[in-house]
């Protein structure tokens, strides 16, 4: 899917917690919600976690930049866990989607324009 669009009109070194939460759903990939930890979609074996972080300062070509953590954990099985920062929105996005349907988390929804 091309999520150029919903990408569009957000900054993420100004972005809140409330702006991401609002972003992730736009994607409509599965439903986020809010809780203490950021923004989270959640099966009942799997999840995925996002919020806010900086790439150290010692990443080439990244460092002092302000990321999406994507955190997955899968316990379907054996327990798998996985994470990620991301400063680029579109390709965060591309991930989430990939990891949504990898987990069983996938809830696409039509939306009309």
């Amino acid at each position: 899917m091309d999520f150029e669009r919903q990408c569009e009109g957000y900054d993420i070194e100004t972005m809140t917690d409330a702006d991401l939460l609002a972003w992730a759903n736009g994607l409509q990939v599965c439903r986020f919600e809010a809780n203490e930890e950021g923004a989270v979609c959640a099966g009942k074996k799997s999840s995925i976690r996002l919020d806010f972080g900086r790439f150290d300062d010692s990443v080439p070509g990244k460092g002092g930049m302000r990321h999406v953590g994507i955190y997955a954990e899968d316990e379907r099985g054996d327990y798998h866990g996985w994470c990620a920062g991301y400063a680029d929105l579109r390709k965060a996005a591309e991930v989430i989607e990939r990891r949504a349907s990898e987990l069983g988390l996938m809830s696409m929804q039509l939306s009309l324009f």
